[in-house]
């Protein structure tokens, strides 16, 4: 059963169907789509490393890509933290500090092995060279 109708009148800035709040930094389907392309992003970019670690090719740039990733992954941290404790919603700091940890634990881990890897490939190298 229906009860009374409510009129309301909404400012002309003001979208009545958003569902984030006001002081929120971004909404819930900017919040999917962060996590999906940076996910998905993060994804390819440790593949590549996996790839060319694997091969033995472009140690400079492996080595660089994994320093660019593990920085972006500190500050995508520290931002998902600073978004946690200024009270932002669930859907703004979540894909932040999933990302974030993601982007820190990985290169993190990744970059002693790819240099052991690296180091490795060249002493094979310089015993055939000797031989």
């Amino acid at each position: 059963m229906l009860g009374p109708v409510e009129l309301l009148e909404f400012d002309s800035g003001e979208n009545p169907l958003s569902t984030a709040a006001a002081s929120q930094w971004f909404g819930n389907r900017t919040s999917g789509l962060l996590g999906a392309f940076g996910g998905s992003a993060l994804g390819m970019l440790m593949a590549l490393v996996g790839i060319f670690t694997w091969l033995g090719r472009s140690r400079a740039t492996v080595i660089s890509l994994l320093w660019v990733v593990l920085s972006v992954g500190i500050v995508t941290v520290i931002l998902g933290t600073w978004a946690y404790f200024v009270s932002q919603s669930w859907s703004v700091y979540y894909p932040l500090l999933l990302l974030g940890g993601l982007g820190t634990m990985l290169p993190g881990l990744a970059l002693p092995l790819v240099r052991r890897r690296f180091s490795v490939i060249e002493m094979r190298k310089m015993k055939a060279m000797d031989a």
